[in-house]
């Protein structure tokens, strides 16, 4: 822990260490599953393998799934980023997942395919297509230029359209508690 002593008319002294905690941008360099530090990269066009101490995203990263690629989130914990850029696919396998972070943009995909609800939790936006097959609850969202293609979608808080939403047949939001 660090301690900073502060004096009238002085400057701040620093005394012990201070932990910075530095925020990585990552992007999928091959398509597969997302606990494989060999399918990270931090190279940011996920062209080059750029891993040297085999690390996978973290809480405080950032995610990039270029076009062309699938990861696939096989956790039971919580996902959980800053912000992602979806153009390729990601792919919640299973149930119960919450996905917390505060922006999935993009013009990829975001695909549910479990059984039981996947909550997307502090997402403030949300732009690309969200293809599932059965029911989520959503807290307060921004949604830009959305596809919602199958399921039901509870919405739980506030919800601020910003774009094209598109509702396909099959598909059913419904607002305020399930």
């Amino acid at each position: 822990d660090a301690v900073i002593n502060i004096r009238y008319g002085s400057s701040a002294v620093m005394q012990g260490a201070a932990e910075v905690m530095a925020q990585t941008t990552w992007a999928v360099k091959n398509s597969g599953d997302w606990s494989v530090a060999s399918n990270w990269t931090t190279d940011k066009s996920g062209q080059s393998y750029i891993n040297p101490e085999g690390k996978i995203p973290t809480a405080e990263d950032n995610i990039i799934i270029p076009a062309g690629r699938e990861i696939v989130y096989n956790g039971t914990d919580s996902l959980k980023v800053v912000n992602m850029t979806v153009e390729g696919q990601l792919t919640i396998a299973n149930e119960g997942v919450a996905v917390q972070g505060t922006a999935i943009d993009g013009s990829g995909v975001v695909k549910v395919p479990s059984t039981k609800g996947v909550s997307f939790e502090n997402i403030t936006s949300f732009k690309g297509t969200w293809e599932v097959t059965h029911s989520n609850t959503m807290g307060d969202m921004v949604l830009s230029s959305v596809v919602i293609s199958g399921g039901t979608q509870i919405l739980e808080g506030d919800l601020t359209i910003m774009g094209d939403v598109v509702i396909k047949n099959g598909a059913k939001v419904i607002f305020g508690p399930g």
